[in-house]
């Protein structure tokens, strides 16, 4: 699996640094979203390879996500600013 460098990543229309993120199941409504995203941009999502998406849909900014598929989960994931995270033990 690769690891994240240190620096600065998307969620939606701002940048975070990684010390400020935490990766985390996608909701599944979200997680429809994104595969469909992926799908009209020609993005392939694979296991274990974090991918940074731009989402664009009527009546919605220009938003961008960086996703993970990790081995062993039937969930994307989603890195998201750690405040924002919910269920984290």
């Amino acid at each position: 699996m690769k690891r994240l460098q240190d620096g600065q990543y998307p969620f939606r229309e701002e940048y975070y640094p990684l010390t400020a993120m935490v990766m985390t199941e996608a909701p599944p409504e979200l997680e429809v979203f994104l595969a469909a995203q992926a799908k009209a941009s020609g993005i392939k999502i694979v296991r274990d390879e974090p991918v940074e998406l731009v989402c664009a849909a009527p009546d919605m900014e220009t938003n961008r996500f960086m996703v993970f598929w990790p081995s062993g989960s039937e969930r994307m994931h989603l890195l998201v600013p750690r405040h924002l995270a919910t269920g984290l033990a």
